[in-house]
Protein backbone atom coordinates (compact mmCIF):
# COMPACT_ATOMS: atom_id res chain seq x y z
CA UNK A 1 0.00 0.00 0.00
CA UNK A 2 2.84 2.41 0.75
CA UNK A 3 4.05 2.04 -2.86
CA UNK A 4 0.65 3.28 -4.06
CA UNK A 5 0.84 6.31 -1.75
CA UNK A 6 4.46 7.01 -2.73
CA UNK A 7 3.69 6.89 -6.45
CA UNK A 8 0.69 9.14 -5.96
CA UNK A 9 2.71 11.78 -4.11
CA UNK A 10 5.37 11.66 -6.86
CA UNK A 11 2.67 12.93 -9.28
CA UNK A 12 1.40 15.76 -7.04
CA UNK A 13 2.78 19.15 -8.18
CA UNK A 14 3.03 20.36 -4.55
CA UNK A 15 5.71 17.73 -3.92
CA UNK A 16 7.56 17.94 -7.27
CA UNK A 17 10.73 19.36 -5.70
CA UNK A 18 10.93 16.83 -2.86
CA UNK A 19 13.51 14.07 -2.95
CA UNK A 20 12.38 10.45 -2.76
CA UNK A 21 13.50 10.48 0.87
CA UNK A 22 11.34 13.52 1.58
CA UNK A 23 8.34 11.90 -0.02
CA UNK A 24 9.01 8.68 1.90
CA UNK A 25 8.89 10.67 5.17
CA UNK A 26 5.37 11.83 4.26
CA UNK A 27 4.36 8.32 3.16
CA UNK A 28 5.36 6.92 6.55
CA UNK A 29 2.74 9.06 8.32
CA UNK A 30 0.09 8.78 5.60
CA UNK A 31 -3.05 6.68 5.51
CA UNK A 32 -5.04 5.81 2.43
CA UNK A 33 -8.80 5.64 2.76
CA UNK A 34 -11.42 4.98 0.14
CA UNK A 35 -14.75 6.79 0.26
CA UNK A 36 -17.91 6.15 -1.69
CA UNK A 37 -19.22 8.94 -3.91
CA UNK A 38 -21.09 11.66 -2.00
CA UNK A 39 -19.64 10.55 1.36
CA UNK A 40 -18.74 13.12 4.00
CA UNK A 41 -15.04 13.13 4.86
CA UNK A 42 -15.42 15.82 7.52
CA UNK A 43 -18.20 18.16 8.62
CA UNK A 44 -18.29 21.95 8.63
CA UNK A 45 -17.08 23.32 11.96
CA UNK A 46 -15.33 20.08 12.89
CA UNK A 47 -11.86 20.57 14.40
CA UNK A 48 -9.31 19.34 11.90
CA UNK A 49 -6.01 17.95 13.08
CA UNK A 50 -4.74 16.54 9.79
CA UNK A 51 -4.30 17.32 6.12
CA UNK A 52 -6.38 15.65 3.42
CA UNK A 53 -5.31 14.94 -0.13
CA UNK A 54 -8.01 13.74 -2.46
CA UNK A 55 -7.79 11.75 -5.64
CA UNK A 56 -10.76 11.33 -7.92
CA UNK A 57 -10.68 8.13 -9.90
CA UNK A 58 -13.10 6.76 -12.41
Amino acid sequence: MSDVIFNHFKRVPLFKDLSDEGIQTIVEISHMRLYKAKSFVFMQGEKLDRVFFYTLEK
